[in-house]
C-alpha cells in the first residue's frame, strides 16, 4: 500500500513540476506536503521490509496447527448436532404448518 501510496503522490508532484501548476502560487507548500509525505511513507516501507525477516511465522502455524486438532474435532461433533437440531426444527415447522392448516379447515367447517 505505502508503494502505491507513495507512487500516486510523486506522479502528481511530477506532473505539478511539469505543467508549473503547483497549486494556488505558493510553489513551495505542495512541493513541502509532498515530500513530507514521501519520508514518512519511505520510512514505513523500509521498517515493513525489515519486519519481514522478524516476524512470529513458527509461534503462529503452531497455534493454528493446535486450533485445527482441537477445534477440528468439535466441528466434527458440532456438526452431527447440528444436523440433529436441524431435523428437529423441519419437523417442528412442518408440525406446527399442519395444525394451522388442520385448525383453519376446522374453522372454516364450523363457520359454514
Amino acid at each position: 500500500m505505502e508503494l502505491f501510496a507513495s507512487a500516486c503522490v510523486l506522479s502528481r508532484w511530477d506532473d505539478e513540476l511539469q505543467t508549473g501548476s503547483a497549486g494556488d502560487g505558493s510553489e513551495g507548500a505542495s512541493g513541502g506536503a509532498a515530500e513530507l509525505f514521501l519520508r514518512g511513507s519511505f520510512r514505513r516501507a523500509r521498517r515493513s521490509l525489515a519486519e519481514m525477516h522478524e516476524n512470529d511465522d513458527a509461534a503462529v502455524t503452531a497455534t493454528a496447527d493446535w486450533v485445527r486438532r482441537v477445534v477440528g474435532s468439535y466441528d466434527e461433533r458440532m456438526g452431527r448436532i447440528g444436523a440433529q437440531r436441524l431435523r428437529c426444527r423441519n419437523a417442528t415447522t412442518f408440525r406446527k404448518r399442519q395444525v394451522s392448516i388442520g385448525a383453519a379447515r376446522s374453522f372454516s367447517r364450523s363457520a359454514a
